[in-house]
C-alpha cells in the first residue's frame, strides 16, 4: 500500500501532468449569478481566433489586453490591470450575422457590453480586446471568459447546401443565438480584482 501511495504522488508531479505555469497572480472573479472564484492564478492563455475554436496560445506578446482611452490605445500585461467591471447590454443590444465561408454557414450574436479596465496606475480605459481567455488557478480551477462583447454561436445545421438548395439567412437561428446571449450573460463574469 505505501508502495502504491509514492507511485501515486511520483505520477501527479511528473511534468507531463503539472500546468505550467507563466503568471502569478492573486485575482477575485465575480459572476452575474452570485459565484465567484478566488486565488492564485499560475497560468493566462488567450484564444487563438476571438472564439478559442482553433485552440489557445501562451506567448507573452499575444496575453495583452487590448485597451481604450483618452484619446489613445495600449495593450497592456495582465498584471499591470487592477480591476475589469463589465455590465452588459439587453437583448436589443445584440448584433448579429453570418459567415458564409463555413459549410454549413456559421452564425454569430453578440451582446454588446461596457467592458471598464483599471490599470494599476490609475488609469481607466473601455477594453477593446475581443478575444476569449483563460485563467488557471493553483488549485486545479480553470475559468475561461470574455472580457469584451460576448458571443453566441452555432452552424446552421438545417441549411440546405446542395445545388440549388436554400442558402438564405436563418431568421429563426438569430432569434435563438440572441436569446442564447442574453442567457449566457446571466452567469457571465462582470468584475475581475487582481492583486499581486
Amino acid at each position: 500500500m505505501f508502495t502504491f501511495l509514492l507511485a501515486a504522488l511520483a505520477f501527479a508531479e511528473t511534468p507531463e501532468t503539472a500546468v505550467e505555469s507563466n503568471v502569478s497572480f492573486q485575482a477575485a472573479l465575480t459572476f452575474a449569478d452570485g459565484h465567484s472564484v478566488q486565488g492564485k492564478v499560475i497560468r493566462v492563455e488567450r484564444g487563438q481566433d476571438v472564439y478559442a475554436e482553433q485552440g489557445w496560445v501562451d506567448s507573452s506578446a499575444k496575453l495583452l489586453v487590448e485597451l481604450e482611452g483618452n484619446g489613445t490605445a495600449a495593450d497592456k500585461p495582465w498584471t499591470d490591470i487592477a480591476s475589469l467591471d463589465i455590465k452588459y447590454g439587453a437583448r436589443g443590444d445584440v448584433d448579429c450575422l453570418y459567415e458564409s465561408e463555413f459549410t454549413p454557414w456559421m452564425y454569430t450574436c453578440t451582446l454588446k457590453t461596457t467592458s471598464t479596465a483599471k490599470t494599476t496606475d490609475g488609469k481607466s480605459w473601455e477594453v477593446t480586446g475581443r478575444h476569449k481567455w483563460k485563467f488557471t488557478f493553483v488549485d486545479g480551477q480553470v475559468v475561461e471568459f470574455f472580457a469584451f462583447k460576448l458571443p453566441a454561436r452555432r452552424q446552421d445545421t438545417d441549411q440546405d447546401d446542395t445545388i440549388g438548395g436554400d442558402s438564405s439567412e436563418n431568421a429563426k437561428l438569430y432569434g435563438e443565438l440572441q436569446a442564447e446571449a442574453v442567457e449566457a450573460s446571466k452567469k457571465a463574469l462582470t468584475k475581475l480584482v487582481i492583486t499581486r
